[in-house]
């Protein structure tokens, strides 16, 4: 059973353990534009990069090499998963409308708040954009 300081231990602990394991991935989203008087006017692309951990979805050898399931989950070859930090991204989660990595354009499948008794990243699932 986890109690309190079990909970601040691994909070603590997840920057050392993510040490030289995060790459850049730049995160597109969009947010309304209002006039002066809260008239939507608008919407703006915005673009911000933050350092994550990306996981590439390798395709399962079988009947059907393309796709792999985990957690109930079917992937296509070409996915990623990218785990963040919560405060890096969390006044912008709801807008995300798709992601950037490696020179490849993601849109977002799924983005879903995570952590053992206390939610510290998003795990955000990207399916490659041809």
């Amino acid at each position: 059973m986890l109690d309190e300081a079990d909970i601040e231990f691994m909070k603590q602990s997840r920057n050392e353990i993510l040490t030289h394991r995060t790459r850049p991935v730049s995160f597109i989203y969009e947010q309304t534009v209002y006039d002066s008087l809260g008239t939507p006017i608008g919407k703006s692309t915005t673009t911000e990069t933050y350092e994550a951990i990306v996981t590439e979805i390798s395709s399962a050898s079988g009947a059907n090499p393309e796709r792999t399931s985990e957690g109930g989950i079917i992937f296509d070859e070409g996915d990623i998963k990218v785990d963040i930090n919560i405060e890096l991204i969390d006044h912008i989660a709801d807008d995300i409308k798709r992601m950037e990595h490696d020179g490849k354009a993601y849109m977002i499948t799924a983005i879903d708040k995570k952590g053992i008794g206390e939610r510290n990243r998003y795990e955000i699932i990207g399916r490659e954009i041809a």
